[in-house]
Parts: C-alpha cells; sequence; structure tokens
C-alpha cells in the first residue's frame, strides 16, 4: 500500500551535510552509488512520486529531497572538487551539468533514493505519477538513465562514458 504525501512528509535536507550517506562522492564529484535521482518540475509532481513509494523507502535516511538551490550548491561544489580522474572521465561532471541545469532552468526538485529501497513495481509507478524530468540510477561503475527525455525515444536522452539506458 502507499502512502499519501499528507501521511508522511518529504525527507528536505536541511543542507548538504544533514544526508551525506545519500549525497556521496566520488573523485570528488557526487556520485551516491546505489541511489537513483529523480529531478521533478513541480512539488505536486514531487508529492505523487513520493506518495508512490513504500513507507520504508524514507525511513531510516534512505531518501532525501534537494531544492534546485542545493542541487546547484552541490554541482558547484562537484565542479571545485573533482579530481583530475574525475575531470578526464567526466561522465559525472556531465551529469551534474545536466542536473544543475534543470534545477537553474526549470527550478527542478530533486528526488534521491536508495535503489534497493524501491520495488521494481514502485519504480514503475513513481515515474507514471510524477512524471519525472530525469532519472538516473547510478550503480557501482555505471550510470543508468531511468527515464528518457523524450519518452518515446530513450536515445534522445543524454548519456555519457560508462553510461547505458535502462
Amino acid at each position: 500500500m502507499t502512502a499519501t504525501p499528507s501521511d508522511r512528509p518529504l525527507p528536505f535536507a536541511n543542507d548538504l551535510d544533514s544526508k551525506s550517506s545519500l549525497l556521496h562522492t566520488r573523485h570528488g564529484v557526487f556520485y551516491p552509488r546505489g541511489c537513483e535521482v529523480y529531478a521533478f518540475a513541480t512539488r505536486d509532481d514531487l508529492d505523487a512520486a513520493w506518495a508512490a513509494l513504500p513507507a520504508q523507502a524514507g525511513q531510516d535516511g534512505q531518501a532525501v529531497v534537494l531544492t534546485s538551490e542545493q542541487m546547484q550548491e552541490l554541482a558547484g561544489k562537484s565542479h571545485a572538487d573533482a579530481s583530475a580522474a574525475a575531470e578526464i572521465a567526466a561522465a559525472e561532471l556531465k551529469q551534474m551539468d545536466i542536473l544543475r541545469d534543470l534545477a537553474q532552468t526549470h527550478g527542478a526538485l530533486f528526488l534521491i533514493v536508495q535503489s534497493d529501497g524501491i520495488p521494481k513495481d514502485a519504480r514503475a509507478s513513481l515515474i507514471e505519477r510524477g512524471r519525472p524530468m530525469k532519472g538516473i540510477s547510478y550503480g557501482l561503475l555505471i550510470i543508468e538513465e531511468l527515464v528518457a527525455e523524450d519518452n518515446r525515444d530513450l536515445k534522445s536522452s543524454p548519456l555519457g562514458i560508462n553510461e547505458r539506458g535502462h
């Protein structure tokens, strides 16, 4: 059974240090391994997606919501802290540029949730109900696109080095 948005509050981060377990970096760049990141155009879309997730997805620090300002700050920090290896590979930095653009241009809200906290049917429901603009899964060595920018054509979504469509 899924909860309605009023049943459980969204886990907004107070600051970028408040949910550090979900805001991991790799070579200085935001890379939340084992997590999924979704960008939503509106609070209503975010609420609908949140309601589609099982209650345990929000417990024990398994999920966090960032505002557009926080994502822009995280992107700036990632670029400033990026190691030479991160700059050469550039896949993670490219994703940060895309997330920063969604934050700046669209005022997007971002849901970061541990992948193992989302059953397959709940993920499908989250995408259907919340209609995220972007969905990314961060694996051990690969970044997977979960939501194509154009739902009719996965190839229209920007994929970089070490990325593949889901």
